[in-house]
């Protein structure tokens, strides 16, 4: 599969890359005190099997401190033929 001097080079590559990428600053309650995001869809698929109904809701809620509140609701109606 790999030679040793091609696995070598590759992990050369990949330590010598992460020295120069730049950090990444994100987090998991990125959102600011009393902010809120709310999203929803519906979608609809035909097939051999019918119909599928499916809907997702997805909410997230900044709180103080660092914390965060997030909830994702999914439903799924299936109609057969």
């Amino acid at each position: 599969m790999f030679s040793g001097g091609a696995l070598r080079r590759g992990a050369l590559l990949a330590a010598a890359g992460g020295a120069i990428a730049p950090n990444a600053h994100a987090g998991a309650w990125a959102l600011a005190d009393g902010m809120q995001k709310w999203f929803a869809t519906i979608s609809r698929e035909d097939g051999d099997f019918g119909q599928a109904w499916q809907t997702d809701d997805f909410s997230e809620l900044g709180l103080r401190d660092g914390w965060g509140l997030t909830a994702r609701f999914e439903s799924q109606i299936r109609i057969g033929d």
